[in-house]
């Protein structure tokens, strides 16, 4: 129905028609003026108005020398065995942080999502946090319940205390809030209570991510599971901790053969949009992230994501 723009320069999307669409590309093979007596005069007016939008925005410039500038190289590789972690928590984990970011560590994980589901003791974080001094890793954000901010007001100070937590996020919090202490770090409040591993797969517009990494890596695999490993509150791998099939507990086995070996545990991994049921004809799709543990059809692994209410072929969001 409509064509989205990514400005992958200023990591931000722009909705435009179809029409410029076909111009921009008939524009990649053809100088201007040749592309110009493709249009009549009724058109005239309204390719000097795409001109004029696409030079205002910096979307595109006349050169001389097209072949200075080439399409951007979409190519997604990573040298990591895991890219991406996420380790869940409640009142009754026994996790061991230090093997846990040992053993990230030795995978290669560049990113480290921790949701703690229910109040535990303000040692456990600290455990974690300090666990997590000496790694690898490049991110690390935190999810806690907000009743243990409001029993300990010290949590405020964990972004100076440790650079690598990048955000803190406080759920079931009276009113949505950012907090920005500074360019990497900030705390958010949200009202939603995230309580379960089932409190994921959400898509909506304010949510799509706009950046070279997933919009390369969204090409030819999956943006939520692809090199993902996933750690429940009992300590089990899973691909998603809201998925059904576990392989076994990270202390008993070794992950980097089921990354190697196991087709199971890796199958999702190159499952892209290209591929899923009405995903693959919309325009948000690389800019997405996906979800294969909530979609409307359970009998079929390429089903559309069961809480994405967008329709491509309207162009509209069920709940606007």
């Amino acid at each position: 129905k409509q064509t989205l723009l990514v400005d992958l320069d200023r990591d931000k999307i722009r909705i435009i028609p179809n029409d410029l669409y076909g111009f921009i590309e008939i524009c990649k093979s053809k100088p201007l003026a040749e592309v110009l007596k493709e249009y009549d005069i009724d058109n005239q007016s309204t390719i000097n108005e795409y001109i004029c939008f696409l030079e205002e925005h910096e979307y595109a410039m006349f050169t001389n020398e097209p072949d200075s500038f080439p399409e951007i190289d979409l190519t997604w590789r990573s040298p990591n065995y895991i890219s991406n972690a996420v380790i869940d928590v409640d009142n009754k984990s026994i996790h061991d942080y230090p093997s846990i970011i040992k053993l990230l560590d030795g995978l290669g994980c560049q990113a480290l999502d921790v949701r703690v589901f229910s109040v535990v003791k303000y040692g456990n974080i600290i455990n974690l946090l300090d666990a997590s001094n000496d790694c690898r890793l490049k991110s690390l954000k935190l999810l806690l319940p907000y009743a243990m901010l409001k029993k300990n007001k010290d949590y405020k100070k964990l972004l100076t205390k440790y650079p690598r937590l990048g955000v803190l996020v406080f759920h079931g919090a009276p009113k949505n809030e950012c907090k920005i202490t500074n360019s990497s770090q900030g705390l958010l409040f949200i009202t939603n209570k995230i309580d379960s591993p089932c409190c994921c797969g959400y898509v909506s517009e304010k949510l799509m991510v706009c950046n070279l990494e997933l919009f390369s890596e969204a090409q030819n695999f999956n943006t939520c599971l692809n090199k993902k490993l996933s750690i429940d509150v009992n300590g089990l791998i899973r691909n998603c901790n809201a998925m059904k099939k576990n392989y076994g507990h990270y202390k008993q086995i070794d992950i980097k053969k089921l990354i190697l070996e196991n087709k199971q545990f890796t199958k999702f991994w190159k499952i892209s949009k290209n591929g899923i049921c009405i995903c693959k004809d919309c325009e948000f799709k690389y800019v997405c992230v996906d979800c294969r543990a909530h979609i409307e059809n359970k009998n079929d692994m390429l089903s559309k994501p069961s809480k994405c209410s967008y329709n491509p072929y309207v162009a509209k969001w069920n709940n606007s």
